[in-house]
């Protein structure tokens, strides 16, 4: 079976068919949301979840029956979103991919479901027995189906990279020197929201040295066995939290959106930026020499990050010679410097940054050995 999809598992009998199902989670975040001036998104920030509690955890309805257990979470790490939970359901132990927004929008100490143990188990089982990521997609996309869930990727490429949200804990972290960042430790998950909000990293394997991490920032290999990283360990060093305040912090919005832009993130639980000036992003968009395609809209930082992603997934056999490169963003136009071991090495990383800005937007001054 490929990377991106599941572990082999039991096969198990089709559930019967049955109609799809409305809950009121849209209804009540579209509330929550007018009623906090910094929106919905903001407010969920004291209500993410432990991922080492979520696994595990009993499910109930609002009337705090149980209906399942959560056994793990199907996640893509790049965007940050939770596709769904692996929610076991009934006597014969049977999986749901339960869509993240089809929870109900609970404190951090519960997990919630607006709808009856009936309603759950008539839903698509889901099977992960000899699977290709055709299969998984399409399991997936059934389960969005029946509980009425927009789909969180883009429906014209199909479903991006699927990663088990369990398989991070303990995966090592490196920055592009292949130096030692730490381990995951956790990742803080809201499920109302479909999103993980940080990953957990610690130096040592202590909450003394743990430093949160937007997940966006990071990039995992094509092998799933390493995380990548755009930082220096005395950076990160810096940002460890020796004391007992470092999990409620993630709860500040001021904190955790300051934590998001020091890693070239625009964070989405906060407006504020362009609150300050609406037409912000409007003129933004009209002016003639912006970059087209990938970067369009977004930061220098975010674009020196995204082709940094492209070089990597590129040729990850290379990864390590990309700190030879210097990647130089401004107003959208990329200069590349550095040294390469060849002209093939030379054109990839070209290419690189041209599917991200476009290819009259990169100055490509790189040497190549031979």
């Amino acid at each position: 079976m490929a990377d991106d999809a599941v572990k082999s598992e039991k096969t198990l009998d089709a559930a019967p068919t049955a109609a799809p199902v409305t809950t009121s989670d849209e209804k009540a975040r579209d509330v929550v949301s007018g009623e906090y001036p910094n929106g919905y998104l903001a407010q969920r920030l004291g209500a993410a979840q432990n991922i080492t509690k979520v696994i595990g955890a009993q499910i109930q309805d609002q009337y705090n029956f149980p209906l399942g257990s959560v056994k793990e979470l199907l996640v893509n790490l790049s965007s940050g979103k939770i596709y769904c939970a692996l929610v076991s359901v009934g006597a014969d132990d049977f999986l749901v991919a339960v869509p993240g927004r089809s929870f109900y929008p609970a404190d951090n100490k519960k997990v919630q479901l607006d709808m009856t143990k009936d309603t759950l188990k008539a839903a698509p089982r889901f099977s992960t027995a000899d699977w290709e990521f055709a299969a998984l997609r399409k399991s997936v996309g059934d389960s969005y189906a029946y509980f009425n869930q927009k789909p969180l990727w883009d429906e014209k490429k199909g479903l991006d990279r699927v990663n088990k949200a369990g398989d991070f804990i303990g995966m090592p972290v490196h920055d592009k020197d292949d130096q030692d960042l730490g381990k995951v430790t956790d990742l803080m998950v809201d499920l109302p929201t479909a999103r993980i909000v940080f990953v957990v990293v610690s130096l040592d394997g202590t909450a003394k040295t743990a430093y949160a991490v937007p997940p966006q920032a990071l990039l995992l290999t094509s092998d799933g066995k390493v995380l990548f990283l755009d930082e220096s360990r005395d950076k990160v060093r810096e940002r460890a939290h020796p004391d007992d305040y470092f999990y409620p912090q993630m709860s500040d919005k001021g904190w955790a959106a300051t934590t998001y832009r020091t890693y070239g993130i625009e964070p989405d639980f906060d407006m504020s930026a362009v609150k300050a000036d609406p037409t912000r992003e409007q003129v933004r968009a009209r002016v003639d020499d912006l970059p087209p395609n990938k970067a369009a809209g977004k930061s220098d930082a975010e674009i020196t990050r995204m082709i940094l992603t492209a070089m990597i997934q590129a040729d990850m056999k290379s990864a390590f010679d990309h700190k030879n490169i210097k990647i130089t963003t401004v107003n959208g136009h990329v200069m590349l410097t550095g040294r390469v071991k060849n002209e093939k090495h030379k054109s990839m990383i070209n290419d690189a940054a041209a599917g991200v800005v476009g290819p009259a937007y990169v100055d490509n001054q790189i040497e190549a050995a031979k």
